[in-house]
């Protein structure tokens, strides 16, 4: 896995920080990630995006990558989403004639 940090200017405690990561794992599709981190009054707030390229149709890896979760409302006529629960869901891009983009989003 390759990573890089951005840490802000101070003062540190105000300003939001991020990394971005690439994941190659044993067997399968390298994914880029990203996640930003930001103070809040509770702590502190954070987002990540995982983002995927599949050489397959965005039908087929809803439902060999991601079986069982609930298709949510679709983004717009070409974008699909499914429903991980709480903030947490799956975006589905066509990209090109035969590959899906898969972007995961959760708040944490």
């Amino acid at each position: 896995m390759a990573f890089q940090l951005s840490l802000p200017q101070p003062p540190r405690d105000l300003r939001m920080a991020g990394a971005a990561m690439e994941i190659t794992p044993p067997a399968g599709a390298s994914s880029y990630a990203s996640a930003q981190f930001a103070a809040a009054g509770r702590g502190c707030d954070a987002i990540y995006q995982t983002v995927t390229y599949w050489p397959a149709p965005c039908a087929e890896i809803a439902a060999t990558r991601f079986p069982g979760q609930a298709p949510g409302l679709p983004l717009g006529p070409a974008i699909t989403t499914l429903e991980l629960g709480g903030n947490a869901r799956i975006f589905l891009m066509p990209a090109g004639t035969t590959g899906c983009i898969s972007i995961k989003t959760d708040r944490i």
